[in-house]
C-alpha cells in the first residue's frame, strides 16, 4: 500500500480502489492486499485452471520461478503451519512455504467501486 500502490496506479485509479477490512486480521484495513486461502476458494470458481498464475514480465524480472507450464506458485496471506511459513497456491493445491524464499509470485487483490 506504499510504493507499489503509488507506482502502479494513476490518481483516477486510486480514487476507485476501496479500503478493505481484512476479515482474518485484527483492525487491518488495506487498499491492496493478498487474498486468504478461504477467499481464493470463495472468489475463484475452482476447476483447477483458474488458480494458475501466468507471471508478468515484471514478475519474471524480479525472479519469480516458472513451473514447467510457465505458471508460477503464488502466495496468500495465511500463515503456514510452521514459524516463518505461509501458504502458497499451485494449480491443484496449497502448500506450506518459507517466507524467505523469494521465487514465488504474488497476486495483489483489491476491491474497486464501479460507481466512480
Amino acid at each position: 500500500n506504499g510504493s507499489f500502490y503509488n507506482y502502479a496506479f494513476s490518481s483516477a485509479e486510486k480514487n476507485i480502489i476501496l479500503k478493505t477490512e481484512l476479515d482474518d486480521q485484527d483492525n487491518v484495513t488495506d487498499r491492496i492486499f493478498l487474498l486468504s486461502e478461504l477467499e481464493v476458494h470463495h472468489l475463484i470458481a475452482y476447476e483447477g485452471k483458474e488458480l494458475l498464475a501466468y507471471p508478468t514480465r515484471y514478475a519474471k524480472d524480479q525472479g519469480v520461478e516458472l513451473e514447467i507450464d510457465n505458471t508460477a506458485i503464488w502466495l496468500v496471506r495465511d500463515t503456514g503451519y510452521r514459524d516463518e511459513y505461509c501458504l502458497a497456491i499451485g494449480e491443484l493445491h496449497s502448500e506450506d512455504v518459507n517466507v524467505s524464499w523469494d521465487y514465488y509470485g504474488i497476486r495483489p487483490a483489491m476491491w474497486v467501486s464501479i460507481e466512480n
